[in-house]
């Protein structure tokens, strides 16, 4: 791993396996881009997609994040908490997490055809199937997004997983102590208020 992408607590929670680096990426919804301008510091969540080994976000081509990130190398990270973990001193109380930072300068993509590919694949990633029912993109919107591409050879995930630390002065009869996992659940469709004739919910919704 290069020594820039080596954390500098905890070193020993860093995995630098592309593959590892990977499934994280696509068990995260978001990221955080974060980015200087003019001796300020910004940081702004958004949506994301991979393909083709690179990491892809999307907005208005008026976007001073996205423009500045053509321009300058920004940091992406990601965060996925996977539990809390109670120890038996608040000190040693942490989270069970994986976390994927990112440097990298984004590249334009200007290819129609690519463009088009890319904005699929970001629809069809939070709601697979989504993209070939609803209205294509027509010409201008193409002309008013502005699609990058980064690349992931500069980035680096850390881990925390497993039970607490234990100390035996810690130890207190009867204080639980273990992990609370964390889990994700999609609450029920609430329809638009437009819907008319009643439209079931589409077969994709199940997954």
């Amino acid at each position: 791993m290069k020594q820039e992408l080596t954390p500098s607590r905890l070193p020993n929670r860093a995995i630098s396996d592309p593959e590892k680096i990977k499934e994280a990426l696509e068990a995260s919804l978001f990221c955080t881009v974060s980015y200087a301008r003019d001796n300020r510091a910004f940081s702004i969540p958004t949506g994301f997609c991979l393909a083709d080994d690179k990491l892809y976000i999307h907005g208005s081509v008026k976007s001073h994040f996205l423009l500045e990130a053509k321009k300058h190398e920004v940091c992406i990270s990601t965060f996925l908490f996977d539990g809390l973990v109670l120890a038996g001193s608040a000190f040693q109380h942490s989270v069970n997490y994986r976390s994927v930072i990112l440097f990298a300068k984004g590249v334009e993509i200007t290819d129609e055809v690519q463009k088009t590919a890319v904005l699929k694949t970001y629809t069809n990633r939070y709601v697979p199937g989504r993209w070939d029912e609803v209205r294509p993109v027509n010409e201008g919107e193409l002309k008013a997004t502005m699609v990058l591409g980064f690349d992931l050879e500069k980035a680096s995930l850390k881990v925390r997983n497993g039970p607490p630390s234990f100390d035996p002065k810690d130890y207190r009869p009867g204080l639980w102590t273990g992990v609370i996992p964390s889990l994700m659940n999609w609450g029920e469709p609430v329809p638009d208020p437009n819907l008319r004739g009643g439209v079931p919910y589409p077969n994709y919704f199940k997954n």
